[in-house]
Parts: structure tokens; sequence; C-alpha cells
């Protein structure tokens, strides 16, 4: 064998790296004979995975025999350096004492072993100080080489030769094709980035459209044909054979001995490799999706029966489970009636059975549960039932503990990325053959979004989140060479995704109608918005913007959105009490007291937070949200008595240490560890999930907030009121031009309902506060009365599981600082079905905040502080991004 790395005669020695090692699966074969005791040093070659989808790099002995990889660390330091042949490497593997049954070329008789390497690396001269800062960025460190070699020495690591290389540095000055250039992202590019991955996934395209089975009465089109191809092509052997999706490649037969070798952690194992009988359907909203899991789950029907005649087997926790035909169809409550709707309308009626397991009087016969071929529940009886059944010695029995399903299906899968949730934990640890995770975000804030739902669906070995962090969060952390190749393989392996381009549907027309505020609505705005203004500029003074001097900023922002959405209406009759023509809305409500959080100030604050958009964990900035299929009392977060919003995931423990170490005595006042006021450290508030209603009704049934005389439509209400007219001749009294009209607050809501009730408009009402059958009457009224002309429904309430095609006009009441919480509801209208031009038309005050929020939209400002890198922001970075947000709204023109 030759020299394994020859070193070209211009190349000087930049050192060698110590500690690195090698994960062999075979054992290393000497380039001579050895002693009985000891193997030697046996020099290696290192050399790149081909395809730039890893980071992997293969470790190959003088028999040419590919032994096994280098370790990830070292890898990551190396990888990019040798992509751009900026280094050659001469590695040995050290010596070391021979184990028993050890012969060269044959695998280890215990598993891989982990085999300790030198390596020594070198380069061209004027590279010292690039490669130097390269490795040293990625925690490596150049050291003196063992044995002296024959070309000269050079470690940029050396303070000794800090000027050598600076000088070097300098004069290197126009980049070359070799070059290492360290390329920082923003935010909002990674997002991108992951994005354009997602929306260019291309292992479908190769796949056959297949047909529906016979009781699915609705013809499926093209692209749902192919939906249907790939689900059913992921719920075969697609790890075994080698076909579509595959992240396994089968290995040449070595000493007789077959290999599978995983394309992306290149690790190797010689047993066929676990199946994922599953995936992720990630069409974006309005192409169907529903229809072609109901298409899955009716083509496979003889297969259910087939595995419930199976034994029962022990699952993953260990229990005893037994095999059932049912598909179990987990969802949010609001869309469990868009799914009955669905098989209603799409099965063809006695050839499927459904049962929706939900509400006080659910069935608890488990014998008669797993004959039904669908069985529909909600993520709250999951975690609800789940947990309990997951508690150590617990006897409480559940179908969802019992059963090993045929399949499972999460609609709306995103709302399983908190790991630490009961909601993940009681959905992971049900037992499947097949599960399918459905959403059109699969990756709304960071990539450990995306291992929620591959813990889901098992796919070995990413489930392991050690695996996944290593394979793939670090490398896309550190904006590794090729980071984005590897997400694009992991996820097109078990994703597909469609556009809204691959249906015809019909155009979506949009328009911003900027309207005038009258005189009396003009007045208070003004009133308010100076004294807003002066308290924004005292507080920016400081720089940033938190704890109560923020709160009051939140409080400035709302009631300015509540004065251009209506004027003096939407706000209650105790904030303008004693009002003159000059007078404006005290914005400092909140008292400047010291004393525990009461509940209706946190749930205020934290209402606040939310809706601008703020509700940030002070910390880490995770967002920290409500979720109406939460359990009530599950913790959402914790707010400190100067308002600093901290998330559970670690960061409240991070809050109470440092506290302690501030002020050591429990219930001892002392400086905030995140800000300058004086707190007790015993007035931390826990947020619940429905705490919120349950203060706010309290509230109601003490005193109730008297409403301000009401004097009219508003402006923007007059206007839509002149525009639903219109519609009306645009239709038939048989089939009326229908509207929907959002809005983010139930009291806009009832003002505008008290409007279109005095023009004689009929119409139903849509909001959160509504049960499952209550929304199923109103959708149904609207859909099929042609005397109902409208439907008011708050942004909350409509993201999720609304069809509402029936209708050709949207109405968008108040712009939203979140534009994502927009799209989705207006796609509850544009979406597959509907057969008519959409237009949606969007309400704006001139000269008024309303104004500022779209211009925030246009700047796409960070406002969620959305985050793909996974990167953690410390609690100055999150108070200039609130100090930039604020900035721009409270400019003046």
């Amino acid at each position: 064998m030759k020299t394994p790395c020859p070193i070209p005669p211009d190349h000087v020695c930049f050192g060698m790296i110590k500690g690195a090692t090698v994960k062999a699966h075979k054992v290393p074969t000497p380039r001579h004979a050895t002693g009985p005791a000891c193997w030697p040093q046996i020099p290696i070659c290192l050399e790149r995975v081909p395809g730039g989808c890893t980071l992997a790099i293969r470790a190959r002995d003088c028999s040419r025999y590919e032994v096994g990889c280098l370790d990830l660390n070292t890898a990551r330091g190396l990888a990019d350096l040798m992509d751009r042949k900026m280094v050659r490497l001469q590695t040995r593997f050290c010596s070391r004492n021979k184990g028993q049954g050890e012969v060269p070329g044959m695998d280890f008789p215990n598993g891989p072993q982990q085999l300790s390497v030198y390596i020594n690396v070198y380069g061209q001269e004027r590279m010292a100080g690039m490669v130097g800062g390269h490795l040293r960025a990625k925690g490596i460190t150049l050291h003196s080489p063992l044995y002296p070699d024959p070309v000269p020495y050079l470690n940029p690591h050396d303070p000794k030769n800090r000027a050598l290389v600076n000088q070097h540095l300098n004069r290197f000055v126009e980049p070359t094709p070799t070059s290492v250039q360290t390329v920082t992202k923003t935010q909002d590019e990674l997002k991108t980035d992951v994005i354009t991955v997602l929306n260019h996934l291309e292992r479908w395209k190769d796949l056959d459209e297949m047909e529906q089975d016979d009781k699915i009465v609705t013809p499926l089109l093209g692209h749902q044909k192919l939906g249907l191809a790939f689900m059913t092509a992921r719920e075969n052997d697609v790890e075994h054979n080698g076909t579509t999706g595959s992240l396994w490649e089968y290995t040449k037969p070595h000493y007789g001995k077959a290999r599978w070798r995983n394309i992306i952690t290149m690790d190797e194992i010689d047993t066929p490799p676990p199946q994922c009988y599953g995936g992720i359907l990630a069409d974006v909203m309005g192409l169907g999706k529903t229809l072609s899991i109901l298409s899955l789950i009716a083509s496979t029907t003889d297969k259910a029966v087939e595995y419930a005649k199976e034994p029962a087997h022990k699952g993953a926790n260990g229990n005893q489970v037994t095999p059932v035909k049912t598909t179990l169809l987990i969802a949010p409550l609001s869309t469990i009636s868009n799914w009955e709707e669905q098989v209603k309308q799409h099965i063809k009626p006695g050839t499927m059975s459904m049962y929706v397991y939900h509400g006080g009087n659910r069935q608890k016969d488990l014998e008669q549960l797993k004959n039904y071929d669908i069985v529909m529940t909600t993520y709250q009886i999951i975690a609800g039932e789940m947990g309990r059944f997951l508690k150590k010695n617990s006897t409480f029995k559940t179908l969802f503990g019992e059963f090993s399903f045929f399949r499972i299906v999460l609609d709306e899968a995103h709302m399983i990325r908190e790991q630490n949730t009961s909601q993940f934990k009681g959905v992971v640890a049900i037992e499947a053959q097949r599960r399918w995770a459905v959403t059109g975000t699969p990756i709304q804030n960071r990539l450990d979004d995306l291992h929620a739902l591959i813990a889901f669906i098992r796919l070995k070995p990413f489930d392991n989140k050690r695996v996944f962090k290593e394979n793939i969060a670090v490398p896309f952390k550190l904006q590794s060479e090729n980071c984005l190749e590897r997400v694009r393989t992991l996820v097109d392996s078990i994703t597909i995704r469609r556009q809204k381009d691959k249906i015809n549907l019909p155009e979506r027309k949009d328009k911003v109608v900027t309207l005038e505020m009258d005189s009396d609505q003009r007045e208070i705005y003004e009133a308010t918005r100076k004294q807003s203004d002066n308290r924004f500029r005292n507080v920016a003074k400081a720089g940033n913007l938190s704890g109560k001097a923020y709160v009051h900023i939140l409080q400035a922002i709302l009631r300015l959105r509540m004065i251009s959405a209506h004027g003096r209406e939407l706000l209650g009759e105790d904030e303008i009490a004693g009002m003159t023509s000059t007078d404006a809305i005290d914005i400092d409500e909140i008292e400047e007291k010291r004393g525990f959080v009461t509940p209706k100030d946190a749930y205020t604050v934290f209402s606040l937070m939310k809706d601008t958009g703020q509700d940030n964990c002070e910390i880490c900035s995770t967002k920290i949200e409500s979720q109406a299929d939460k359990p009530k009392g599950d913790v959402i977060g914790y707010l400190t008595p100067c308002y600093h919003l901290i998330c559970k995931n670690g960061c409240v423990e991070t809050y109470n240490r440092q506290m302690a170490e501030k002020v050591p005595i429990e219930g001892r006042e002392g400086p905030c560890c995140l800000c300058p006021n004086q707190v007790n450290t015993a007035e931390v508030f826990q947020l619940q999930e429905g705490g919120g209603e349950e203060v706010e009704a309290g509230e109601k049934a003490k005193s109730g907030k008297k409403s301000v005389r009401y004097r009219g439509p508003s402006v923007k209400v007059r206007k839509l009121i002149s525009s639903l007219m219109e519609n009306r001749t645009s239709g038939t009294p048989e089939e009326p031009v229908k509207s929907v009209v959002f809005s983010c607050w139930t009291s806009h809501m009832d003002l505008i309902g008290r409007a279109l009730d005095d023009h004689g408009i009929q119409f139903v009402r849509l909001d959160g506060t509504m049960s499952r059958p209550s929304r199923s009457e109103v959708i149904e009224k609207f859909r099929n009365d042609p005397a109902i002309e409208v439907i008011i429904i708050s942004i909350a309430a409509g993201g999720l599981g609304l069809n509402l095609t029936c209708a050709q006009r949207v109405y968008v009441m108040e712009p939203q600082f979140n534009p994502a919480a927009e799209a989705q509801a207006v796609d509850r209208v544009h979406r597959l079905g509907q057969k008519h031009i959409v237009y949606v038309t969007w309400y704006i005050m001139k000269d008024s905040f309303e104004d500022k929020i779209l211009e925030l939209q246009k700047k796409k400002q960070d406002i969620a502080n959305l985050s793909l890198t996974g990167k953690c922001h410390d609690g100055k970075d999150l108070k200039r991004q609130r100090l930039a947000v604020c900035v721009i709204l409270f400019q003046t023109r």
C-alpha cells in the first residue's frame, strides 16, 4: 500500500489532533506482521463520504476496506476543510492490546469498538491562519506531533507563531475556491432555507398515481392519488427492500456477512434495519389531507383485519397489548366535527364504522371499541388517560394502553411539538403498527418540532434525541457545510408535501381598504397615542423593555388597536369615566405596587403578551402557548412579580436558582435577577390552562364591566355593511353570496353583530367558547340556510378544522401581529372545494396603529422570536428585539 496520504512538498505540518476516535466495526489490517499481544500503530486513510448530505468521514486500512467512521466532533471540524481540499491528513490507529478473537479484516467479536487515532494535519503555509481559526471555532486544538516530521512545522495555535500566522492571513485578501468562509445567516434566512427544503421534496414525484378503494365515493384529484401512493409505499417494507424512502443502503457482504449502512449517520448494522411504517403528510392547508387519509384507511381494511388476528405482544412500555383493526385518529377538539362530516361525505354508507371517543358518556367497554374501523378522540383525552396509565403501579385501564392499533393518525400533529408535555408523552406511548403525522406546518419554531414528529412515527435511529441532535440539529445549528442536505435527506424519506399550485384553485383577490377615522374616534385616538408615546420615550431611555414598564406598553398597544378598530365602544365604561375632550385613556392601570401578583393581573398580562405576539420566555425566548386541547389546569408557564414571563422547560428552575443566589432566604425581598426591581422570591405566579377563563368568569360574576353607550356602527362596520349590501346584487335569494368576517376580539364581534341585526342581515357566530356540537350546528346552518349571509368568527377559533368553501367573501376587521394567523383563517375559504373567486378585504384605519402593524409585517420583523436554529437568546437579546419592534410601532411619521 502507498503512503495513506502523500504530503506535497509545499505543505507544512499544522499540528496533531489528539483525542479523536474511529468507531470501527472491523479489525484494522496492519501493513506488517504483528506480535501476539499488541496491535502496532496502523496507518489509515480518512476520506469524505460522497454525496454531501453528511459530515461522515470514513476510515480505510491498507486493505482498502472501510473499517469505520471518524467521531462526529472531529469530523465536524475536518469535513469542510477536506471538502475544500485545504488540508491533507496522516492518520494512525494508536497501538493497543489485542482483544480475544480479533482477526484482521473481520468484524469485532463483541461489536464495534471506539479506537483512538492520531491525526497529523498538513496544508499550505499561507492557509495556516484560516485552518487554525476554523478548527478553533469547532473546538479542536492542534498539538505538537509525537514524532519528528520531514516537513516544516507551523502550528497556528502556538502563541509563538501568532505574528507569522497573522502575516499570512493579512496577505490572504482575495478568497480562493479553497478558502473556508464563515457565512452568518439571519434567523429569517435559516427559516427560509428550511421551508425551501420542505417545499421542494422530490421523492414522491417518481410515484405513479393510485386509485381509491370502492369504499370512497369522492373521486380523488391527481395530487391525492399521488399522496395515496406515497403513503401506501411508506406502509410497505421500505427499509428492508430499499424502495422509496429508505434511509439504509445494503452494503456488499464482506466475509459472507450482509450489512446495512444508514446514509446519514453512516452507522452499520448486521441485521435488517427497523421498519418505520408511516411518515408525515405535510400538504399545505386546503389540499384535502382529510380525504387522503380516509382513502388510505379504506384501502387497507383487509390488512387491518389480518393484523387483528395476530397474537398479543409486549409494547415499547413493556405492557401486554392486543392487536386491533382500528385506526385511531387523534385531533384537536375543534376539528373532530370536520372529520365526522368528511367521513359522511366521502365514505360509502355501511362500509366502515366510526366512533367518537369523547365526552363524559363515552364508551368504556374495550371489547366494543376494538370493533370499530375508526375511533376518533382528542389530544386532551389522550393526555388525561395516558397520563394516568403511564404512572407507576397504575391499575387504570384505557383502550390506548391495552391495544396495539393498526394505525394512528395525528391531525394537526404539530400540537405535540413540546416534548415535555403529557400530550406528547401520551401520544408517543400508544402502540400501533402504522403511524402518520398530518400537519401543514411540520416545523413551526425550530428543528426540535420535527424531532417530535419523528419520535412519534418511531423512525429509527432518529427517534432517539441524542442521535437526532448529533446528526441533524447540531450540524444545522453550527451551519455546517451540508446541513440542509442532511435535513433534506431525512425529511424527504418520510414526508410528502405539495403547494396549492398542485391544484386548480379559483383565483384569490386581496384588497386593503384604507379608511379615515371620524372626529370622535380620531380625538380619543390622538389623546391616547400622545400619552403612550410619552410613556414609551421615558421607558426607551433605558435601552430595553422589561417588567411592568413593558406591560404598560403592551396595554397601550392593545388600547390603540381597539380604538382603531371601533373607537370608544370597545372600551369599558370604567376606562373612560370622566373623560373630557382633552383626556386620554390612562395606560397606567396596573399599579406600581409590591405584593403578590393577583390572578386577574397575571392572566391580563399574559393575554396582553399573546395579543401582541410577545408571549416568549424571558430567559430562552421559547413561545409560551395556551392550547385549547390541553387539559385544564396544565401548567403553561410562570409570571414573576415584575411581570417577566418564564417557561416551564427548565427556565423556571434557572430563575429560582439565580434568585436564591441573590436572596438566600425564601420569602425575603431582593433585586430581580432579570431587572433592577425589588421582588419577593416567593411571588412567582403559576399560569394554568383555562385559568384565565375562570378568572374572567369570576370577575364578571362579582361586578360585570359596564359597556360604553352604543353610538352606532364604527367607520369599519359601516363600510362592512355597505359591502355586504353590495354582495346581494351578485347573488340570488336561493344562492346568496356568503361572507366570513374575522375579528380577534369577542367584544368587537358583539358590536358587529349588533350592527348586522340593525340592518336586517342574518348571521351566525363562532368563537372559542362554543362546544363541539354548537360549532357543528353553526357551520351547518351557515352552509345550508340561504337566509344566513354572514358568519362572524374569531381568528383564534377559525384557524383549525373549518371548511368554509361555501363563502366567497372574506373580511378581516383588524390586522394581526402574526400574519400567519390571518393566512390560516383565510385559507379556510380559499381551499380545495372552492368553486368561485375569493375576495379578501382588510380594513385598515389611516394614520393609526394598524398602519404600523402592516409595516411590521412588511419588514418581516421576527415578532414571535421564531428560531429555527434552536439557539437560545439571552434576556438582553429579547429586550433589544422588543425595543426594535416598539420603535416601529411608536415612531411618528
